[in-house]
């Protein structure tokens, strides 16, 4: 090679190298942007599953007490039924 050669070869790598570090730094930040918003997604996916959760505990409070409520209710029936039973 030419030392001219060299000179032009070696600024063509180091234009090169700038060039994708600056692709690499963009493309570092993009990740970034990226990163915060799927943050926030999720961030907010867990406030919604927490709130479902709590919904449905609460759906399964009310039903354990109904079933102790309707259960109550069968046995005083059953009470009932064989007290009338019992009279005739």
């Amino acid at each position: 090679m030419r030392p001219s050669s060299r000179g032009l070869a070696t600024e063509t790598a180091g234009q090169a190298l700038d060039e994708s570090a600056g692709l690499r730094m963009e493309f570092r930040k993009e990740l970034e942007v990226a990163t915060g918003e799927l943050g926030v997604e999720l961030r907010e996916l867990v406030a919604g599953l927490r709130t479902e959760f709590a919904r449905l505990t609460e759906l399964g409070r009310r039903l354990a007490s109904l079933a102790t409520e309707t259960a109550g209710l069968h046995l005083r029936g059953a009470y009932q039924s064989d007290q009338d039973y019992n009279r005739w």
